[in-house]
């Protein structure tokens, strides 16, 4: 039997319970639940994901699910999709069915009058999204800014087998939104954020911790992770732009309130970073798109750290 290819946005009519079976299939070691899906792709403030999957008779057998995020450039809102989920059912592997729903997804795109889609692949797909066209942006860098010399010292010198847990966090997903200031990652370019779509992406996720600070003139959001035995904390949204004040005050409450040995961002090569005591980590994470509205100059699409902390 041949496998039929289809596209749509996500509704309550997709058969969730088979993209879940697909995903822990494929991926055993992560956490995914009908529930997760519905809260990512259908609860969306700004609309739907766009869902392509293939089906073998009443199976599925791979899908692929990009999900909306609507910004700003220059006082104009544009609607942009970002491939996440995507999943292939083992035993149909090398049949070309990754390239078949990406072309499929960016067809109903362009239909749907999308502005831009824009992705953050790996090596192994780096290549192919290239040479179906896509532009290649200034690659993105992680900065770190040292809070706890000794534990990072430390870090390297034992074992990072048994990483330690953050333990309990008590106001964890508790961040109180802020009006936007000005923006914090370009002069141009934001990703349109109100109260509801703020408590949708930060305090309504149980799968990650996300903590606010507000500190002198300036309102951060913070993920809270551990790497190896060390405890991080990377800002995925500022009010604006980044001060070496703001950062050496957030230093104090990170210590203070989770015991942080390092903050992190990521961002475009940026003297701005450097400036405020972060240093660069040598690997780059890749940054591609494909505008599909000709009034959107590339050059002002900058990066924002919330298009890469996908949910």
């Amino acid at each position: 039997m041949s496998a039929t290819f289809h596209v749509d946005f996500f509704s309550d009519d997709l058969e969730l319970s088979q993209i879940e079976n697909l995903l822990n299939l494929v991926f055993p070691n992560s956490d995914h639940s009908k529930e997760k899906l519905k809260r990512k792709h259908l609860d969306n403030p700004h609309g739907p994901s766009i869902i392509s999957y293939a089906k073998e008779g009443d199976n599925l057998i791979a899908f692929r699910a990009f999900w909306r995020m609507n910004f700003v450039i220059s006082s104009k809102t544009f609607i942009g999709y970002q491939p996440c989920d995507t999943a292939t059912h083992p035993d149909y592997r090398g049949k070309g069915f990754f390239k078949k729903l990406t072309l499929l997804a960016l067809e109903e795109a362009k239909k749907q009058n999308v502005d831009v889609i824009l992705n953050f692949p790996n090596n192994n797909s780096y290549p192919g999204y290239l040479k179906l066209g896509w532009i290649d942006f200034p690659k993105l860098n992680r900065y770190v800014f040292p809070v706890n010399y000794f534990n990072i010292i430390k870090s390297f010198l034992l074992s990072r087998k048994n990483g330690k847990n953050m333990g309990k966090v008590s106001n964890k997903n508790s961040c109180q939104f802020e009006n936007n200031g000005t923006l914090a990652f370009s002069e141009k370019c934001e990703l349109l954020i109100d109260e509801k779509y703020f408590n949708w992406r930060f305090n309504s996720n149980s799968s990650k911790t996300y903590v606010s600070n507000k500190v002198i003139n300036n309102f951060f959001v913070l993920k809270l992770k551990v790497r190896g035995s060390l405890k991080e904390a990377e800002i995925v949204y500022a009010k604006n732009q980044i001060s070496k004040k703001d950062i050496n005050t957030l230093k104090k409450e990170l210590i203070k309130e989770y015991r942080v040995d390092f903050i992190s961002v990521i961002y475009q090569n940026s003297n701005i970073i450097l400036n405020n005591g972060f240093f660069k980590v040598p690997n780059q994470i890749k940054f591609v798109g494909i505008c599909l509205n000709k009034e959107i100059d590339p050059a002002e699409l900058r990066f924002q750290p919330m298009w890469l902390d996908t949910i």
